[in-house]
């Protein structure tokens, strides 16, 4: 059952505004609601001699912040601040609370209506089921609702026309999917949607994106700060970076939290003074890494703190799932590293548009190699039904299938002939890969041109023969440069028993040394003789 409530809200603070918030109560459909806002209002947390800086005097709440220690770390949100996007929204307008009290988008679900005089509505707590929730927005004619970028993908998926009763769609969270919003705005081309973005320390939201009739390919633009909220994009030295250059994005204005309550040593690293505003101003660093377009705002690209490092590079698994959606029969990827060391792996999770095939893998895997770094391709691809959500409505990791073992099928032939074994033990070597199959790649397995040219070097002194360092490129597979060495290897007549005339050279040949080898050398030595 779902359950209507308004409340006055008071401008004060502690007891006397749960007190007033407690009397504003009404019984709808018998049962009395839960008081959110008293939540929300909390009293002040200024006691003693503490500072209130320390405590948080004069804040109006400390949401739970994903992913932190405790109510510790929660950052003091400041009373008075435009924390939503804008909605244009009346009193005739009803709104739907999902989140969680604890969570910082209950900011936006509960306190929005309430600065419209509008209504609201009470989603039961516990998983989202979309059936359940079309049924909800339709029985309660909601025409305003926030749901997380995941939550919405799921819904889309679905059934889109479950959204039909809304007229003002607000999401955020994590990444939008472009290609969902394309799908839900053929089925509902009247519904206005906002790309809402901001951390829980900027009060919930910093900038917002109406989107376009026409949503273009690609990732969706978070767009431009909205109220008195300042943004900007900085390098390491904390210098503005052009349009086009990423860089990491700093947040200030009324909406920036004071830090975190009763930890001074992390809000002075993530709370800093803005080197650009008047004195005393601070900037929040979000560690999110975006850019600025030329025509629609700010383009998220990821995060700093989910920079993984993979075999000495350093790999964003946002851009990868970003890319692995971009494939027409991928309606929503997740990436992430599993293993630990030597065995350390990126993994893509995928859910398909189709009926699965067993082909799909490879296609994503040639999809990919086309479109990125050799060490930025998964090692493996695995199907689901859909991405598990927490009750937070992200991506839960902990459900995400485990990986098997390698063994056997297609890509993962092993080594054969001896140059098979021989190509793949170098290769496990170099690029520290407990097991190297057939059809492996040598980019994807994580190596580079440095790398590239090392592999090579061993691999022409190993079987002595002249190995050009284009090879790898060529034939960048266990299976391929194999063949190509095995070619080399026949194609040579090399002497067992050397004569007077034979000599010896130190010399290169293209780019690589030869030595010892006195007909097969002269060429690379300049000897005209040998032409």
């Amino acid at each position: 059952m779902h359950f209507a409530f308004a409340a006055a809200v008071s401008s004060s603070v502690g007891k006397s505004v749960s007190k007033s918030v407690r009397k504003a109560a009404m019984f709808h459909r018998g049962t009395l609601c839960m008081m959110l806002v008293a939540s929300l209002a909390a009293a002040p947390f200024a006691y003693g001699a503490e500072s209130a800086a320390a405590t948080g005097a004069g804040a109006s709440n400390a949401p739970a912040v994903s992913g932190a220690p405790g109510p510790s770390t929660a950052p003091l949100m400041p009373s008075a601040t435009s924390s939503a996007p804008p909605t244009a929204s009346t009193a005739d307008d009803t709104f739907l609370l999902i989140a969680p009290v604890a969570f910082d988008a209950s900011t936006i679900e509960v306190w929005v209506p309430l600065a419209h005089g509008a209504r609201l509505v009470v989603y039961p707590p516990g998983p989202v089921e979309p059936h359940e929730l079309g049924a909800a927005l339709k029985a309660e004619r909601v025409s305003v609702l926030f749901l997380t970028a995941q939550l919405l993908n799921l819904v889309v998926d679905t059934d889109p026309t479950l959204l039909s009763p809304v007229r003002l769609l607000i999401t955020g969270g994590e990444a939008m999917s472009a290609t969902h919003m394309r799908r839900l705005r053929d089925v509902l081309p009247n519904l206005a949607i906002i790309n809402a973005y901001g951390p829980t320390e900027a009060t919930t939201v910093a900038t917002d994106y109406m989107l376009p009739e026409l949503i273009p390919k690609g990732s969706v633009s978070i767009g431009s700060p909205i109220g008195d909220t300042r943004t900007f994009v900085l390098d390491v030295d904390m210098n503005l970076v052009p349009v086009g250059v990423a860089g990491e994005l700093y947040i200030g204005g009324p909406g920036v939290a004071r830090g975190y309550l009763r930890d001074p040593g992390l809000t002075s690293t993530r709370f800093v003074a803005d080197p650009i505003g008047p004195p005393g101003e601070r900037l929040y660093r979000t560690g999110d890494l975006v850019r600025w377009r030329v025509d629609d705002g700010l383009e998220f690209l990821g995060r700093t703190d989910d920079q993984i490092k993979l075999r000495g590079f350093r790999i964003e698994p946002g851009e990868i799932a970003a890319a692995v959606k971009g494939h027409p029969a991928v309606r929503d990827a997740f990436v992430l590293l599993r293993g630990h060391g030597s065995g350390a792996e990126l993994v893509a999770y995928f859910a398909a548009m189709r009926e699965l095939s067993d082909q799909l893998g490879d296609e994503l895997r040639a999809y990919l190699r086309e479109r990125l770094p050799g060490p930025m391709v998964p090692s493996q691809f695995i199907p689901v039904d859909k991405l598990p959500l927490s009750s937070s409505g992200k991506v839960d990791r902990a459900a995400l299938p485990v990986p098997q073992k390698r063994s056997g099928g297609t890509g993962q032939v092993a080594p054969r002939t001896d140059a098979e074994v021989a190509v793949a033990a170098e290769w496990s070597a170099l690029l520290e890969v407990q097991e190297v199959y057939a059809d492996d790649n040598f980019f994807t397995l994580g190596g580079d041109s440095p790398t590239a040219a090392r592999a090579v070097s061993r691999l022409a002194a190993r079987f002595n023969v002249q190995l050009r360092l284009s090879s790898i490129f060529t034939h960048p597979t266990v299976r391929g440069m194999a063949a190509e060495i095995s070619q080399l290897s026949s194609s040579l007549e090399i002497p067992t028993k050397w004569s007077e005339s034979d000599w010896l050279c130190l010399g290169r040949y293209g780019s690589w040394p030869v030595a010892n080898c006195p007909r097969l050398s002269r060429a690379a030595c300049g000897d005209p003789a040998s032409r």
